[in-house]
C-alpha cells in the first residue's frame, strides 16, 4: 500500500532530523568548551580578537550549527509534508477498504433488472433480466441511480449482483449513448 510507503518515507526523514540535531548538541558542546555561543562577542571591547578564545573552532563550530540548523528546518518542513501525504493516503485507502467492505457485506438487493435491450451497454456488461442489484457503483439505493448513471457517463461502474442459480457476480457496467433509449439500455425496477 501507498499508505505504508508514506509512512516509511515520514520514519527516514524523522531519524535523518534526529541525526542532525544529535550533530547541532555535539557543535553546541564544542561552543560550551571554548566559552561561547552563537551570539557571544570574538572581539573585545578595542574590537580585537579576544586572545583566550580558540576563535577558529568557535567559528567553525558556528558556521556548522547555522548550516545544520537550515538542513533540520528543510528537513522538518520535509516531514510535514510528508506527514499531509501520509494522512491523505490513509483516508483514501481507509475509504477505499470500507467501500469494499460495504460491497461485499451488502447481501440485501435492493432493485431488480426488468430487461435488457440488445445491443445496448447494459447488454454488453452482461445483465440479464431477473438480475438482482446489490450494489451499484457505490450506491445500494434506487433512488440514487439516475444521479450514478449520468455522473459516470463513459466511465466503467462495478456492479455486484445476484443472479438466480449463479450466486453473486460482478459486472462491469460503462452508461453510454447508444441507439435506442437513456444510457444503459435496461430497465431497473425496485424490490
Amino acid at each position: 500500500m501507498l499508505a505504508e510507503q508514506l509512512r516509511e518515507e515520514t520514519r527516514k526523514l524523522i531519524a535523518e532530523r534526529d541525526k542532525l540535531e544529535s550533530e547541532i548538541r555535539q557543535f553546541e558542546s564544542v561552543l560550551r568548551a571554548n566559552g561561547s555561543d552563537l551570539t557571544s562577542p570574538l572581539v573585545d571591547d578595542e574590537g580585537f580578537p579576544k586572545a583566550d578564545l580558540d576563535l577558529p573552532t568557535i567559528r567553525s563550530a558556528r558556521n556548522a550549527i547555522i548550516r545544520l540548523r537550515n538542513d533540520h528546518k528543510k528537513l522538518t518542513d520535509d516531514i510535514e509534508a510528508s506527514l499531509h501525504r501520509f494522512y491523505a493516503q490513509s483516508q483514501i485507502e481507509k475509504a477505499s477498504a470500507t467501500s469494499t467492505t460495504n460491497a461485499s457485506a451488502s447481501t440485501v438487493p435492493f432493485a431488480r433488472v426488468n430487461a435488457v435491450a440488445p445491443d445496448s451497454p447494459a447488454s454488453a456488461a452482461g445483465l440479464e433480466r431477473g438480475d438482482q442489484l446489490l450494489m451499484f457503483e457505490n450506491v445500494n439505493e434506487i433512488s440514487l441511480l439516475p444521479a450514478t448513471v449520468s455522473r459516470n457517463e463513459n466511465k466503467e461502474i462495478k456492479v455486484l449482483l445476484e443472479r438466480a442459480n449463479r450466486g453473486l457476480l460482478t459486472v462491469t457496467l460503462v452508461p453510454r449513448k447508444w441507439s435506442g433509449k437513456g444510457l444503459l439500455g435496461c430497465h431497473i425496477v425496485p424490490i
